[in-house]
């Protein structure tokens, strides 16, 4: 993630955050439909950027979301989306839902119906393995734009209204914000408007409406200025617009209100009259701004890789069998139903061709042929406990047809060599393993990572496995495995149990209390000091026990 301020609406212009020694942002906007059985999504680490997706229904006159009986449809598309993409993390809802551009086929989307649209998609969205603290953001509201009688500001605040009285909650909100023509000095004006939104801001400044209106609940959430530019075309001169535009949202940002996290710039690509690319006065004003290095934040400690394994250390035969060849250090391990020969039979284990290899020499290869298979590779490492830890591995499959096998990591703590994955208890937070990939095209390779957990003892057992559903051959591949840590975390609770570690240090207290009761008789009378000890002493056994 960004610690910088700078962001550009769609892709296209991020070389220049390398360019000039910061890093960034990328708002993408992708049309998919409301069909809950397509598939597709995107890697988006193809971009150098931190991704923000818009998702939406479609564009005029499709609408940013569907209509209402559609709703539920368009959130499973939006989780199937988020479920068969990489490397992406906040996605924005929709897009200024009460513009009547945005409506779908020309009829009006009410707060109350964006507010539903909105708590189906997050659902949808944080169900996904993997996606769980997601950030799932508020559509922007379009600024001067009042419909159905509401005025923008009205809109906002009626949809946070419509959630809160849902018990939902919101993870961010995205806003717009522009003025009215390049002159830079409209970036600082306070202009008001006529009645009935005397009070409200006419130029730049808007985005201080919509922070004052974000409800106290969430106040501390995150805030993203996905849109931002001139109202008109963009003039081309460094003018100076732009650095007044980073300038004045650092300077919120220091004097301590809620944070905005990035300002993307409306648009790098020639879609529309908004067209950034090609205008070296503009470029060259975004480029004298990064010189600034506007944060939003101080930049965070890199992660520190504590295993890693390309599998370029040979294919040992377990057990001297020539179809179990895993790599070094690694055990092969499969689920069998011996009596029926289209139905899990054990894989076959072995290194994958030069063509199927992702990096260096070696990569582990997982096949099936004309069965169902359930295995998996196996390992376990020796971690810190209370370290925060991420697994990561890229995987790519290979079939002759019918489908992709699904694969994924398990990681689990102290399970010694049982395959685990059938249902095995787990301590961290929760077993992970990745969604079905069908999505990710035959023969593309993909990284899959953990959650971030914390380790509660000092190891954990990772499974890199592959099921298939269908008989036919079916190829797997794992390469480029690796553990980091971010450092500590929680403390882990001490090993044999909180109340059992209680009820040992209440034990030895209470001999100790004794000895000072044995004291204090022998120097003549109770001591205050003595009783205390003794209260204190008894009183954590009896909090043992009741633990226990």
């Amino acid at each position: 993630m960004s610690s910088y301020l700078y962001g550009l609406h769609e892709p296209g212009g991020e070389y220049l955050y390398a360019k000039n020694g910061v890093s960034g942002w990328i708002v993408h906007t992708h049309a998919l439909g409301h069909n809950p059985t397509d598939n597709g999504g995107v890697d988006y680490t193809q971009w150098d950027g931190t991704p923000i997706a818009r998702l939406n229904n479609g564009y005029n006159p499709e609408g940013t979301i569907p209509k209402p009986e559609f709703y539920m449809d368009f959130a499973k598309r939006v989780g199937r989306w988020a479920n068969l993409s990489l490397a992406c993390s906040r996605w924005i809802i929709g897009n200024e839902p009460n513009h009547n551009v945005e409506w779908p086929e020309g009829q009006r989307i009410s707060a109350e119906e964006y507010a539903l649209c909105y708590i189906l998609c997050r659902e949808e969205i944080r169900i996904q393995h993997g996606h769980a603290d997601d950030e799932v953001i508020l559509a922007p509201v379009a600024p001067w734009f009042a419909s159905g009688g509401e005025g923008w500001l009205e809109y906002f605040n009626k949809v946070q209204e419509y959630i809160l009285n849902d018990d939902g909650d919101i993870d961010a909100f995205a806003i717009h914000a522009y003025t009215h023509g390049p002159d830079p000095y409209l970036i600082t004006a306070n202009t008001g408007m006529d009645a009935p939104y005397q009070n409200c801001q006419f130029e730049f400044q808007v985005y201080k409406d919509w922070m004052d209106s974000i409800f106290y609940n969430w106040k501390k959430r995150p805030v993203y200025i996905t849109e931002a530019d001139q109202n008109q075309p963009w003039l081309n001169q460094n003018n100076g617009w732009v650095k007044a535009a980073y300038r004045e949202i650092d300077k919120w940002n220091k004097a301590g209100n809620q944070t905005i996290q990035c300002l993307c710039l409306y648009r790098w690509p020639d879609y529309d009259q908004y067209v950034i690319e090609g205008k070296q006065g503009v470029i060259e004003d975004l480029e004298d701004t990064m010189a600034y290095g506007y944060k939003w934040k101080e930049d965070e400690m890199a992660d520190t890789v504590v295993y890693s394994d390309g599998f370029e250390n040979g294919f040992p035969a377990f057990e001297g069998k020539g179809e179990l060849m895993v790599a070094q250090g690694w055990k092969p391990v499969w689920l069998e139903d011996e009596g029926n020969p289209s139905v899990l039979n054990r894989p076959e284990f072995k290194p994958a061709g030069a063509a199927q290899i992702r990096t260096g020499s070696g990569t582990q290869a997982i096949h099936s042929s004309f069965s169902t298979i359930d295995g998996a590779i196996t390992r376990t490492f020796t971690v810190v406990p209370g370290n925060k830890y991420k697994i990561s591995v890229w995987g790519m499959g290979i079939t002759g047809g019918g489908g992709q096998p699904k694969m994924g990591m398990i990681v689990q703590v102290d399970q010694g060599e049982t395959l685990g994955y059938a249902g095995g208890a787990s301590d961290i937070n929760s077993e992970w393993w990745s969604q079905d990939v069908s999505g990710w095209g035959n023969g593309a390779w993909r990284q899959m990572v953990t959650p971030e957990f914390v380790a509660l003892h000092p190891k954990i057992t990772v499974y890199l496995r592959v099921v298939t559903n269908f008989a036919i051959p079916a190829n797997a591949h794992f390469d480029d495995f690796q553990i980091t840590t971010s450092g500590g975390g929680v403390t882990p609770p001490p090993s044999g149990g909180i109340a059992e570690q209680l009820l040992t240090i209440a034990d030895a207290q209470l001999a100790l209390s004794g000895k000072i009761r044995d004291l204090a008789s022998q120097i003549g009378g109770g001591s205050a000091v003595a009783k205390t000890l003794i209260e204190e002493a008894e009183g954590k056994l009896q909090e043992a026990k009741a633990n226990l």
